[in-house]
Parts: C-alpha cells; sequence; structure tokens
C-alpha cells in the first residue's frame, strides 16, 4: 500500500493520502475481518451464551439427545423444567446438574 502520512506538530492531526485502490483494500480487508468474526460466533451455536432459558429443541440440541429421550426424562418427576403458558423451559445449569447425578456410572 503506498500511502502517505504527515503530521503537523501544532494540532497532531495526522493526515493519509491513499489511493483509490489503497481504500478498496482497507474496505474490503475491514470487511472480510468483520464477516469472520460473525461467522465465529455463528458457528459457536451455543444458547447459554443468548439465553437463560431453552425450549425443548434447543435442550436437545445443547444435550445432544433426541427429543424422545427428553420427553422420557421429562416423565421424571425430579427433571429440573418449568412451563410458562404450557411451554417447557429448562435452566442449562438444573439440566448439566441433574444429568450429572443421573450418569450411569
Amino acid at each position: 500500500m503506498a500511502a502517505m502520512a504527515t503530521e503537523t506538530a501544532a494540532t497532531s492531526n495526522l493526515v493519509v493520502t491513499l489511493t483509490t485502490d489503497d481504500l478498496k483494500e482497507l474496505v474490503e480487508s475491514a470487511v472480510n475481518e468483520a464477516l469472520s468474526g460473525l461467522n465465529d460466533f455463528s458457528e459457536k451455536k451455543s444458547p447459554t451464551v443468548v439465553k437463560k432459558y431453552l425450549n425443548k429443541r434447543d435442550i436437545c440440541e445443547y444435550l445432544n439427545i433426541s427429543l424422545s429421550t427428553l420427553d422420557k426424562w421429562l416423565k421424571r418427576e425430579d427433571f429440573p423444567f418449568l412451563r410458562v403458558e404450557g411451554v417447557y423451559r429448562f435452566r442449562t445449569d438444573e439440566v448439566e446438574q441433574w444429568v450429572e447425578e443421573h450418569k450411569e456410572r
């Protein structure tokens, strides 16, 4: 990149002269870096980062279990959940603790 920079002593301003191609390269680089950061975030897919309470689909994905397995666990009286207007909600910390306590050894 062939940019020229000059600094004036009195005001401490930096003046940068860029060609159109230099500016285009800088913008493309910034956009690619920003998009890369978005891709990194979306690949994590960790609902706990965004949500405190998960729905049935999300908790199944979080635990890597099927919906039928979750339905079996829901029939147990000690499985942690709450229902809000008939919709199941799960706190990951409570569910993780339940799973740890019920591991087969």
